[in-house]
């Protein structure tokens, strides 16, 4: 007889809001995720795991059925964001500065939900279900908490989830292929040679180079990137100067690149680093790139989203059950671990019917927890589906 996951789903329901309540009062930024990761710990005991912490703030738990069978990874990030919350919730970020803006915390409860229901039905399964509690996924950084410690070199498959605002709770939406984009991030260090700003033939100017360079780089995008592949290189930030008639030494140009294939994220990073080298050569001055890369960019395999498709249908119409059209050019580290395994990354509606959208990273950023109970619901559904109940 197949277990009626939504019915657990109900059973713990209440249990789920509770937990998301609780981390969203209580918001911790990337990699500080300490009170986060042990709350976690805590509740996974209680569930029966022998939780195990992998780095300072993630948190792996595995369910072993006894039976061979594949292992599958389900993934949660935990990192809250900084900023000023403005909801007035009863259960709002009692910490100042810091929120729950992308909905980590509801995550986090779900993929608790769901090692608690996972937990009572085992005997029905075969294989191993590994669940990662990730930190600092805004900064594109905590999955490779999991990956450098070789924690999914044995995994099968992988799936993880997003409450989104753009979809009515009830529904969900994903792609095969490419969803998200390879998101990266720079910095420019331009130097050059300071002078009075009425005899420039002095000194070498900075700002004048970097000038040239913002405008420089939007040519990889127009000229270098096919017209039916994305690119967007953005400049967010320019620091230099001392003062308004000093010829300027130093401009710091701070800035993201997102692309949606690997080649041509390669290329960008060869053609930002030919169009700094010889803009700053052509105008006599120097300059230094430091790169820091974030995440590849996050591909759905075709396989693992019809394993979804039917896990759902089990529990929406197919009305409800939506294909995103086109790909995000926002970043995710889920990417990282889609790296080493194959896997689905799926969006869980969260706005409730009728309700105005809310923004996420947005001070006014608020959820629907109606969603939650569907969001452990579907995902039983698609680990015991890939267990073999």
């Amino acid at each position: 007889m197949r277990t009626d996951f939504m019915a657990s789903a109900k059973a713990v329901a209440d249990d789920v809001i509770a937990w998301r309540r609780h981390l969203h009062a209580n918001p911790e930024v990337a990699f500080q995720e300490r009170e986060t990761a042990a709350f976690v710990a805590d509740k996974l005991r209680d569930f029966g795991y022998e939780p195990e912490y992998v780095g300072a703030t993630g948190v792996m738990a595995v369910l072993e059925t006894g039976r061979p069978g594949i292992t599958l990874g389900l993934r949660a990030d935990m990192d809250a964001l900084p900023g000023t919350e403005t909801t007035n919730l009863p259960f709002a970020s009692r910490k100042t500065g810091v929120m729950h803006a992308c909905g980590h915390d509801a995550h986090t409860a779900i993929l608790l939900g769901v090692a608690k229901v996972m937990a009572q039905h085992k005997k029905n399964l075969a294989g191993r279900i590994k669940f990662f509690f990730q930190p600092a996924e805004e900064p594109l950084a905590g999955a490779r908490t999991f990956t450098a410690a070789g924690k999914l070199d044995d995994v099968d498959g992988l799936a993880a989830l997003h409450v989104m605002t753009n979809l009515e709770t009830g529904s969900i939406g994903t792609r095969a292929g490419v969803l998200m984009a390879a998101s990266d991030t720079f910095t420019i260090t331009v130097n050059g040679k300071a002078s009075h700003g009425a005899e420039p033939h002095h000194g070498i100017d900075a700002v004048l180079i970097a000038s040239h360079i913002v405008t420089a780089l939007q040519s990889f995008v127009s000229r270098n990137v096919g017209p039916l592949d994305s690119a967007v290189i953005t400049i967010g930030k320019i620091t230099g100067g001392v003062a308004f008639n000093v010829i300027a030494e130093q401009v710091v140009l701070e800035g993201t690149l997102r692309t949606l294939k690997v080649e041509t994220r390669e290329k960008a990073f060869a053609r930002i680093r030919a169009i700094i080298d010889h803009t700053t050569a052509m105008f006599g001055g120097e300059a230094t790139l430091t790169l820091f890369e974030g995440s590849p960019p996050l591909s759905c395999d075709p396989a693992w989203v019809a394993k979804l498709r039917k896990a759902a249908l089990r529990h929406i119409p197919e009305s409800h059950l939506r294909t995103i059209a086109e790909p995000s050019m926002g970043g995710e580290d889920f990417a990282i671990m889609l790296e080493k395994a194959p896997g689905v990354f799926w969006n869980l509606g969260a706005r409730a019917p009728g309700a105005p959208q809310t923004y996420l990273h947005s001070g006014a950023f608020m959820l629907d927890e109606a969603a939650l109970p569907l969001g452990v619901a579907i995902t039983c559904e698609l680990a015991a589906e890939s267990l073999g109940e």
